[in-house]
């Protein structure tokens, strides 16, 4: 009986030692081939954004109709009080270390949209108000520019 147990620790310990040994040679592989890819030289990253299908729906502001376009995760912001408020995703980046930008890329495909119902001449894009700080009691005139060139090439 004594005799089966030595050979059952023999078979469980030679075991142990090749599960071991395995393990080790694969981490030692792997940690050979990512040295080898941190190692080359990468000059740029590629990210993609989705984005959704904007939608499209009527406001009042001011006495006047106007049409806000609204897309899941953007904000609807614009370049200065009265220019269209258009929907804008913010997006952070987090560069490799020791890593320095020389150029960014944009690069998009055009997707055409349902723009059946909707009347820019009739009601505009919503323009966009400067932001009023939390307490304040002064009251925001409604600022609005002229339109100008091709409303068409809006959407």
């Amino acid at each position: 009986m004594r005799k089966s147990w030595v050979k059952k620790g023999l078979v469980c310990g030679i075991i142990c030692i090749l599960v071991i040994t395995t393990s080790m040679a694969t981490a030692t592989v792997n940690s050979v081939k990512m040295s080898k890819q941190m190692n080359t030289n990468v000059n740029s990253l590629s990210y993609t954004f989705l984005f959704k299908e904007p939608g499209f729906s009527s406001i009042q502001a001011a006495g006047s109709d106007y049409t806000k376009i609204d897309m899941q995760g953007c904000l609807a912001i614009g370049k200065q009080a009265g220019d269209p408020s258009m929907p804008v995703r913010i997006v952070t980046l987090l560069l490799p270390p020791k890593k320095v930008v020389t150029s960014i890329d944009v690069v998009g495909t055009p997707v055409p949209i349902n723009s059946s119902g909707i009347n820019l001449k009739e009601k505009p894009i919503l323009p966009y108000q400067k932001p009023i700080p939390i307490g304040s009691i002064e009251q925001q005139e409604f600022t609005r520019k002229p339109l100008r060139g091709n409303i068409t090439n809006v959407i």
